[in-house]
């Protein structure tokens, strides 16, 4: 048995989800705007417009 399968059912967190997929699409953490050529504000190394532009 996994001991951690029971905190991953209270949680909703599989493990494989990232950031990416937590965080609300079109927030900016700064507040500033972002050209959607500029890099993701999330991290995730892509252009903000495939990641949370959309």
């Amino acid at each position: 048995r996994d001991p951690m399968a029971g905190a991953r059912l209270e949680t909703g967190n599989d493990g494989a989800s990232t950031p990416a997929d937590q965080a609300k699409p079109g927030f900016t953490p700064t507040g500033a705007r972002i050209g959607r050529n500029d890099p993701c504000w999330c991290g995730s190394g892509q252009k903000y417009k495939k990641c949370h532009g959309s």
